[in-house]
C-alpha cells in the first residue's frame, strides 16, 4: 500500500497490551505512541483483553482495535492458552512488519505468538521489573523463566529506565546490544497546569481532607493493588499520628480490573484496626491529580517494585517533596535528600522520620520540591519520548537494524 505524500512503503505495527485503560500510566504511553505511528504514516493496530477504557478525549483515529477477551492480565491457564492461539492465528493472518508488546502477561503470550508466527521484528517495552526480589520466590523464578525464554525471541528490548535495564542484563533477560532506554514522558501541559493551580482550589482540596488547616497531609498516587503496598503507607501515617503529627493519608487511585478490587476492602479493614480509620481518605480515581498532589505536603511511595515510577516525575511537575521506598528507577529521578528521600525497602520506621522532619521544618519541604522541580522538567517530555520512539522504529523498519 502506497502513501502518496511521502511515497514509501506503510509498515504494519501491531502493539499488544491486556488492558488499554487511560487511568493507567502504561496505556497513557501506548496511546501517545501508536497515535504518532498513526500520524508518520504508519498502519497501526492495537491489540487489548478485555478491560477496554480509553480517555473520552483521545482521538483514535487512524487506529484499528482488536479486542481479545481472553487475553486477560493476570494468569488463568485456560485464558491464557486460549489467548497464545488467537494472538498466533491473528498475526499470520494480519502479517505485520513488527508485533510490539508491553508489560509482562502479554509480553510473554505476545512474544511468543510472534514467534511462531514468523513475524519479522519482535519488540517489548519493559515498564516494569517482572522477577522482582520482592515478590514470592516461586513467581519470582518462574517468571525469570519465562522471561529468559522469550528474551530469546525478542528482536529488541526498550525500557523505562536505566536501573530496569541494569536488572534484566545481570538476571539475563537480555543481553545489551538489544537494548534501549525510552523514559515516559509528560505533555507540556502537565507543566503548564500545575504552574495554573491556585491557592483556592488547593484550599478546597484540603477541605475535604481535615478541617484543620494545620493538618499534615500525606498524599500516594497510584493503583490500589498489592504491589503498591499501601498498606505501609497506612502503617506509616499510624507512626506518624503517634508521634504526635497531626498526619493525615490520601490514597489516589483505585483498583482497575476485577481481580484488584479486593484489595481496598483490605486496606479499609487495616485502617479501622489500627484506628486511624478518620485519618485515612479513599479519593478513587482522580482526573485532576495534579491538583490533588499540589494540595498535599508531601508524597510517599511504598512500592514493592516499580520500573521508573511516575509519581517521582509528577512530584516533580507539583514542586512536591517525595519520600519513598527504594525501588528500581527512583534513584534516577530524585537525588536522596535534594530533591526527595530514599529508604530502605519496607523501612516504615524510617519513612516515619523523614515525614515527621519535613512536618517540622516546612523551609526545607519547600526547598526540596522546587528542586525536583527544576530536575525533570527538561528530562520527561512527551516531545522527547516520541522522537526517540519513532526513530528506533525508524531505524529497525527502513534499515533493518
Amino acid at each position: 500500500m502506497k502513501d502518496k505524500k511521502n511515497n514509501f512503503n506503510k509498515s504494519t505495527i501491531c502493539h499488544v497490551n491486556t488492558t488499554f485503560i487511560h487511568k493507567a500510566a502504561s496505556a497513557r504511553r501506548t496511546f501517545s505512541i501508536i497515535k504518532a505511528l498513526s500520524k508518520n504514516n504508519y498502519r497501526v493496530i492495537q491489540v487489548t483483553g478485555r478491560d477496554f477504557e480509553p480517555h473520552k478525549d483521545w482521538n483514535l483515529s487512524g487506529i484499528k482495535f482488536v479486542s481479545i477477551p481472553s487475553l486477560v492480565k493476570y494468569i488463568n491457564p485456560v485464558n491464557d492458552i486460549i489467548a497464545l492461539f488467537k494472538l498466533c492465528k491473528f498475526f499470520r493472518n494480519l502479517k505485520p512488519q513488527l508485533v510490539h508488546t508491553h508489560l509482562a502477561k502479554a509480553g510473554i503470550l505476545g512474544r511468543l505468538a510472534a514467534r511462531w508466527a514468523h513475524i519479522p521484528y519482535i519488540v517489548h517495552t519493559v515498564h516494569g521489573p517482572t522477577f522482582s526480589k520482592n515478590i514470592h520466590p516461586i513467581k519470582r523464578y518462574l517468571y525469570l523463566f519465562l522471561e529468559r525464554i522469550c528474551g530469546r525471541l525478542t528482536s529488541y528490548f526498550i525500557f523505562v529506565g536505566e536501573e530496569l535495564r541494569d536488572e534484566y542484563i545481570k538476571n539475563r533477560g537480555c543481553s545489551i546490544e538489544k537494548t534501549k532506554v525510552i523514559q515516559t514522558g509528560r505533555p507540556k501541559s502537565d507543566f503548564d497546569f500545575a504552574e495554573r493551580i491556585t491557592q483556592e482550589e488547593i484550599q478546597m482540596i484540603r477541605k475535604k481532607f481535615s478541617k484543620n488547616r494545620k493538618s499534615f497531609l500525606i498524599g500516594y498516587i497510584g493503583r490500589l493493588v498489592p504491589s503498591k503496598s499501601q498498606h505501609m503507607a497506612i502503617r506509616v501515617v499510624k507512626m506518624v499520628r503517634d508521634r504526635g503529627i497531626d498526619g493525615h493519608l490520601a490514597l489516589i487511585g483505585d483498583g482497575h480490573v476485577a481481580e484488584e478490587k479486593k484489595y481496598e476492602a483490605k486496606l479499609r479493614r487495616l485502617a479501622e484496626d489500627l484506628k486511624v480509620g478518620e485519618y485515612v481518605y479513599f479519593m478513587g480515581y482522580q482526573p485532576d491529580v495534579l491538583t490533588y498532589m499540589k494540595a498535599v505536603d508531601v508524597l510517599i511511595l511504598t512500592s514493592k517494585y516499580e520500573g521508573l515510577p511516575n509519581i517521582a516525575v509528577e512530584a516533580g511537575i507539583v514542586s512536591m517533596p517525595l519520600v519513598s521506598f527504594k525501588v528500581c528507577g527512583i534513584s534516577e529521578v530524585i537525588q536522596n535528600g535534594e530533591t526527595g528521600y530514599i529508604v530502605d525497602q519496607e523501612d516504615v520506621n524510617a519513612m516515619a522520620d523523614k515525614l515527621i522532619f519535613l512536618a517540622r521544618n516546612p523551609g526545607v519541604s519547600k526547598k526540596i520540591g522546587h528542586n525536583a522541580q527544576q530536575n525533570i522538567k527538561n528530562l520527561y517530555t512527551i516531545e522527547k519520548m516520541i522522537k526517540e520512539q519513532l526513530e528506533f522504529y525508524e531505524s529497525i523498519l527502513k534499515n533493518g537494524k
